[in-house]
């Protein structure tokens, strides 16, 4: 009986060692994995510059859709997760009477390189309709700016009773002692874009200092109209990236690079620098169709 009991107890000592190993082992191949995974997740964004592309995609859509804000691509800040994640935090800054200001970031979480989720973090007042990409539609440009200061400097968004030609663009400026900061670009699209309620349209264009970020291949610095030409360019090659960036707004930047191929560059309007008074002689002279004060906050 004696002999029994112990062959038993040798049994169950044997089986508790068999769990303790077992959890060893499991706690083991979990501690690896991390890492393992963290490294296949690096390696997978590294392949082909991902990581890199993903974050010129949103300074990009940042550059050529918004016509008030921009990221600071050089503070952009990116990690690496396992299981595949990347998340991208980037600053998002506004320029206002020769000042730039910090006014929030936006950060995209991937998976797979797929697009999880995004957020777009200001700390001003904004809109509750805004979306990203912005997108600006006839009701935004109804702005009244009587009780403005007439001596005060606003950031407006104007739209031009007839379109610009580009290399035009400066002497329309000097007569008003107006700054452009973004110029939007007629595409056929544009029309459409303000009649649209639903705010599936967004308007295209690029700042007036535009400039390569540092982490592009992009070739053109010194002719912000050149580099505009790139940037659609890498866009239209980067399709799906992109799409996953604005769904549920779409571009259709393919038949834009097309229009703007076809009938040159013209401005359909711009966000301007300038002071309330000439911004009243520019509504008085029948310039533009609509105007929308981006600085100081309206609404």
């Amino acid at each position: 009986m004696k002999e029994l009991l112990n062959h038993t107890d040798i049994l169950l000592k044997a089986k508790s060692k068999a769990k303790w190993n077992t959890t060893i082992s499991i706690l083991s191949i979990l501690l690896l994995i991390g890492p393992v995974m963290y490294l296949l997740s690096l390696t997978y964004y590294a392949i082909g510059d991902r990581a890199n592309k993903q974050i010129l995609a949103l300074e990009t859509l940042y550059s050529l859709t918004d016509p008030a804000m921009a990221i600071n691509d050089k503070k952009v800040g990116s990690s690496i997760s396992p299981f595949f994640g990347l998340t991208i935090d980037a600053p998002i800054i506004q320029s206002y009477n020769s000042t730039e200001y910090n006014i929030g970031s936006h950060e995209v979480t991937y998976r797979f390189g797929k697009v999880i989720s995004q957020k777009k973090h200001l700390n001003i007042p904004n809109e509750s309709s805004e979306t990203f990409p912005q997108t600006i539609i006839n009701k935004d440009l109804e702005d009244s700016i009587n009780e403005l200061d007439k001596d005060s400097t606003v950031n407006a968004f104007v739209v031009f009773k007839n379109s610009i030609q580009y290399d035009q663009m400066s002497k329309f400026l000097e007569e008003y002692k107006a700054k452009s900061i973004w110029n939007a670009v007629e595409t056929g699209k544009e029309k459409q874009a303000l009649n649209d309620s639903t705010r599936g349209t967004t308007l295209i264009g690029f700042p007036t200092d535009n400039r390569a970020p540092e982490n592009s291949d992009f070739t053109e610095d010194s002719v912000p109209a050149q580099l505009f030409y790139e940037q659609l360019a890498f866009i239209s090659s980067n399709s799906s990236m992109i799409d996953e960036l604005t769904w549920p707004i779409t571009l259709k930047i393919k038949e834009r690079i097309n229009y703007i191929k076809d009938n040159g560059l013209k401005l359909y309007g711009a966000t301007l620098s300038i002071k309330v008074k000439d911004l009243e002689e520019m509504i008085k002279g029948k310039k533009i169709s609509g105007v929308k004060i981006i600085t100081p906050i309206m609404h």
